[in-house]
């Protein structure tokens, strides 16, 4: 839809719409409805400030927690929050992700290959859940 957008938009609302798009289709994916602490996923706040922090003896944040100048998602966590389902193919739309932590759920399925091509992608979490197959060959580059 946003990338044959008849009405126009301008590119940057494109990124912005594309962006809570991947990010909803994601929390869909995982569980979102039952994560123990929901991040605010889907406010009307921007995404960028789609978080919670906990505090118990360590100060906790989980979410959407660091976007770039651009407002566009560099850092994800939702480790350790009854998230369960499959990694969705569009995580690899988030060009600017650089750290996605998801450890310590019921993940099933494999490691969708398209993670491979984020180029600025540093640190992916995924322990602890139930993952299958192998490691895409693409995270291997």
């Amino acid at each position: 839809l946003c990338f044959h957008d008849e009405s126009e938009l301008p590119s940057n609302e494109q990124q912005k719409i594309t962006q809570r798009y991947i990010l909803a289709v994601l929390y869909y994916s995982l569980g979102g409805s039952d994560w123990t602490v929901d991040c605010d996923f889907l406010s009307a706040a921007h995404e960028c400030y789609w978080f919670d922090v906990t505090f118990d003896k360590d100060a906790r944040v989980k979410g959407v927690t660091d976007c770039n100048e651009d407002l566009k998602v560099t850092r994800i966590m939702i480790y350790w929050n009854n998230i369960y389902g499959t990694i969705p193919d569009e995580v690899q739309y988030l060009t600017s992700l650089e750290h996605l932590d998801l450890v310590g759920g019921l993940l099933h399925g494999t490691i969708p290959d398209g993670i491979g091509n984020l180029v600025n992608l540093k640190n992916l979490w995924l322990m602890e859940n139930r993952l299958s197959g192998t490691v895409p060959e693409s995270l291997s580059k």
